[in-house]
């Protein structure tokens, strides 16, 4: 699925007449490594600069934006308006990619947090439907 995430943003770049270099993209999964480790050990901010900086070398990555709109998530207990942001950067990795169903897994997660949870079950079962097994789980437990 990746790999035809790859050609296809590839194909998408030539006709939009973009060029991300290679070190460019190195660079962005460098950076989302960084987050993936600081989002792991509970340093939500450190882990947010390094996602959009991973952002910023490789815009059209929808992990990018999942992941980054997942750590507004944890940000949400504590104050309200970052689930907001979630949502937004959580949508922005289904616009680039419609089949990426860790993003509607994780943005089901969000509304369910948020006490949206007819939005969380329409979001666990489109990701459900695209194949995505943990959905299938919180649509088992939250949605019956």
């Amino acid at each position: 699925m990746m790999l035809l995430y790859r050609i296809s943003l590839t194909l998408l770049l030539i006709n939009l007449n973009i060029n991300f270099t290679y070190s460019q993209v190195a660079d962005a999964d460098i950076f989302f490594q960084k987050g993936i480790l600081n989002e792991e050990s509970g340093n939500y901010q450190k882990a947010l600069e390094y996602y959009s900086k991973a952002i910023d070398k490789d815009s059209l990555n929808p992990k990018y934006y999942c992941y980054r709109g997942f750590c507004y998530q944890f940000l949400g207990e504590i104050n309200e308006n970052f689930y907001n942001l979630a949502i937004t950067d959580i949508n922005m990795s289904i616009k680039i990619d419609t089949t990426y169903s860790e993003g509607y897994y994780k943005l089901g997660i969000v509304r369910s947090n948020m006490k949206q949870n007819e939005l969380a079950c329409d979001a666990w079962e489109k990701a459900f439907n695209l194949g995505n097994n943990k959905a299938k789980v919180n649509l088992d437990e939250y949605c019956k």
